[in-house]
């Protein structure tokens, strides 16, 4: 198995997560139940509004036939930082056989911090907070080490596949267009994303994830 690493926007990882433990594993540490660690396979949507300016609107958590939904309150911080995870995350659907997806992060400061902060806040604080009754946020699987600045997505739970967006009630899945919004995003709260990376870990029979990639994942300065 190979890393697949991706900076952004360029292929410079720079100092992104060099200071993190050099082994890549995977830490379930948010003190789950074994009810909680066999929760069925989920799928999510995404609905934002505004091509010029997507702001997300609502989340919908579906596992079996049940579905909770979060309104995404006066977009807010942490509605931007979960949606630019996300679409991240959607730009690699292609990907059937990852067994890591990782977000690294070269500043304490950033969409990061803000979504493993909001895992240690009470569901009572923000609506994306309780969604699923916190199982939304147990998506997003904090570092071993208090140190480090990443977060894994579940990927027992979610793949990238079943992540829906829809903006302005089209459904979208073009990675240009979803790369256009996640930089529109990160501008409005002026996140760089020369500072962070992403490393996805394929099973040694995709031939995708055992390629590394020199192309340019995010466009520097385009938002058109």
């Amino acid at each position: 198995m190979h890393i697949h690493a991706h900076s952004l926007p360029y292929e410079n990882s720079r100092n992104a997560g060099q200071n993190d433990d050099k082994t890549i594993k995977r830490c379930q540490n948010d003190d789950e139940t074994v009810l909680d660690m066999d929760v069925p396979k989920v799928s999510l949507k995404l609905v934002f509004r505004g091509e010029e300016l997507p702001r997300l609107l609502s989340i919908y958590f579906i596992s079996g036939s049940d579905t909770c939904t979060a309104e995404a309150p006066q977009d807010r911080d942490l509605a931007k930082a979960v949606a630019i995870a996300l679409l991240l995350f959607r730009t690699y659907s292609a990907h059937r056989e990852m067994t890591l997806f990782r977000i690294r992060a070269a500043k304490r400061a950033g969409f990061i911090a803000t979504i493993l902060n909001a895992k240690k806040q009470s569901q009572s604080k923000n609506p994306i907070c309780a969604l699923a009754n916190g199982a939304f946020l147990r998506l997003f699987l904090k570092p071993c080490s208090p140190t480090s600045r990443y977060l894994d997505i579940d990927l027992a739970r979610l793949k990238p596949a079943a992540v829906q967006v829809i903006l302005d009630g089209r459904a979208v899945s073009d990675p240009k267009i979803i790369k256009q919004m996640i930089t529109l995003i990160a501008a409005r709260k002026s996140w760089d994303l020369n500072d962070y990376s992403i490393e996805a870990l394929g099973q040694p029979q995709d031939p995708v994830l055992q390629v590394r990639s020199n192309k340019t994942f995010i466009p520097k300065n385009n938002t058109n």
